[in-house]
């Protein structure tokens, strides 16, 4: 290969590598996408559903999500005197669920069904009811 054409190419690549380099130093406009929504982390958050438990009541409690057909899934526990949060799944976007705690065996309090908006921020309430048990609440959406 003759030395003017290796050098036009060296001049050409050598011209062309801080245009390069430049643009690796750039940030993407394009959005992330959050792995588990497929949505940017800012819509993926404001879309969530968040329901706060206080639980009031002098009994230790544990909390369900109870879903149309029956089946439920376990949100956590929710200790007297203790105010927790819970992320609830994208699902009760779809329909009408119950909320459930319950104490001992047998023992428990259910809401009424209930539907949640994108970005629903509920607050649950636990008091103590005759007895000492749970046995009255107030449910507060924001």
């Amino acid at each position: 290969m003759p030395q003017s054409s290796v050098a036009r190419r060296a001049v050409f690549a050598l011209a062309f590598l801080p245009a390069l380099s430049g643009c690796a130093g750039q940030r993407s406009s394009t959005p992330r996408v959050h792995p588990a929504h497929g949505r940017p982390p800012a819509l993926a958050e404001a879309r969530q559903v968040v329901l706060t438990v206080e639980n009031s009541s002098w009994r230790p409690v544990r909390v369900f999500l109870v879903g149309a057909v029956g089946g439920h899934r376990t949100l956590g526990r929710v200790d007297r005197g203790e105010r927790r949060a819970f992320r609830l799944p994208d699902a009760v976007l779809q329909g009408a669920f119950r909320l459930r705690v319950s104490w001992a065996p047998g023992e428990e309090l259910v809401t009424e069904a209930l539907t949640f908006s994108p970005g629903t921020r509920a607050e649950w309430r636990l008091l103590d009811g005759p007895g000492g048990k749970p046995g009255w609440y107030t449910l507060d959406f924001h």
